[in-house]
């Protein structure tokens, strides 16, 4: 039997014939934007990058290279139909006439480090090794690192969302959505593994980055948002039930920031790939895969529990996404009535540099 398995990064999951080659979604998402855009990625290791078990890259230049290796052509990608889906930068290099856009690429330390260590002798194969499998090539990141990322961008967003609901105006609330939305774009453009995905992915991830960073980050920080608000309206009611459900939730939980950090993405990108491409399906399982790995491993490192207790704490917060997705749907019938959606996520969208 044929081997299935991703020529580029080995991976196993759902691979297909893509420019000449059988490799996965997320690699030939990775190769069709890197030519279509004219992109060259320069390594700053002299392409001695350290590879893990089964070939998995963690540098985009050395990804590229073992993409044309495989037998990847470049001649086989399109240019990109509209413009509106090519990054800004890349339009002004190409109105000055650059052909490749040069960009330096810094190999994750995890590699460099490793190799050294074994040198020294100042850590084993086995531990280098464990390091190693904590590496999402498809993010490009360690697994550490991506909820280091979310807990920065909660610290973050946390001082921009200090009210509760319990006092609040349409006005005020869209203010605060204007926030939202920011943050929302924020993470949209800089979040390990966007880069790969297009507009239409793009946009699906932001409402629900919005979302989050909108009645989650409130809930989590506010204990007041179970109280009800004494006031009418389709806001107003649907402040009421968020509050008696997920606010609730997160109020009896009381999660420290690296829980919440995690439970928060495990929000946006869960709930994104309902209703998403391939690419978005396979960037929100390795989003999935790596934070459940390291909260794991922050749990067995920071905290007193035991495996037991762990698992039950990490069950807990998986089972709040079903109760905040009703939520979420909840949110889009309010937003609908009070025409809200329309008049702000688009224009946050337009802004994305594509």
């Amino acid at each position: 039997m044929a081997d299935k398995s991703c020529s580029v990064c080995a991976t196993t999951d759902t691979t297909h014939m893509h420019f000449g080659s059988r490799v996965c979604q997320a690699c030939a998402a990775f190769f069709r934007r890197t030519v279509s855009l004219g992109i060259r990625f320069v390594c700053k290791y002299q392409k001695v990058c350290t590879m893990g078990q089964g070939g998995r890259i963690f540098c985009r230049a050395c990804r590229y290279d073992r993409c044309e290796s495989v037998g990847m052509r470049r001649e086989l990608v399109q240019e990109p139909r509209a413009t509106n889906r090519i990054p800004k930068y890349v339009l002004r290099s190409r109105e000055e006439g650059v052909v490749d856009i040069v960009r330096v690429y810094a190999t994750c330390t995890v590699g460099p480090v490793c190799t050294e260590s074994m040198e020294t002798g100042s850590q084993s194969d086995e531990e280098c090794a464990v390091e190693l499998t904590e590496f999402s090539s498809i993010l490009n990141v360690t697994h550490g690192e991506l909820l280091d990322y979310y807990m920065s961008q909660v610290q973050t967003s946390s001082h921009h969302q200090s009210l509760g609901f319990n006092k609040f105006s349409l006005l005020e609330f869209m203010k605060r959505k204007s926030v939202g939305d920011h943050f929302a774009f924020q993470i949209c453009t800089s979040c390990p593994g966007t880069d790969l995905l297009d507009k239409d992915d793009l946009s699906i991830l932001f409402r629900y980055c919005s979302f989050a960073n909108i009645w989650m980050d409130s809930a989590w920080m506010n204990s007041e948002l179970s109280e009800h608000v004494k006031s009418t309206g389709i806001l107003s009611s649907f402040v009421n039930r968020f509050s008696s459900t997920v606010g609730a939730a997160l109020f009896r939980l009381r999660l420290e920031v690296f829980e919440y950090a995690a439970l928060k993405s495990f929000c946006i990108w869960k709930l994104a790939m309902l209703d998403s491409t391939l690419t978005l399906k396979t960037v929100s399982q390795e989003q999935y895969g790596g934070v459940t790995s390291a909260l794991n491993k922050y749990y067995q490192k920071h905290t007193p529990l035991t495996s037991n207790e762990i698992a039950t704490r990490m069950a807990e917060l998986i089972l709040l996404i079903g109760p905040i997705f009703d939520a979420y749907r909840d949110m889009l019938s309010v937003y609908e009535a009070l025409e809200i959606e329309s008049d702000t996520m688009e224009k946050q969208m337009t802004c994305l540099k594509f």
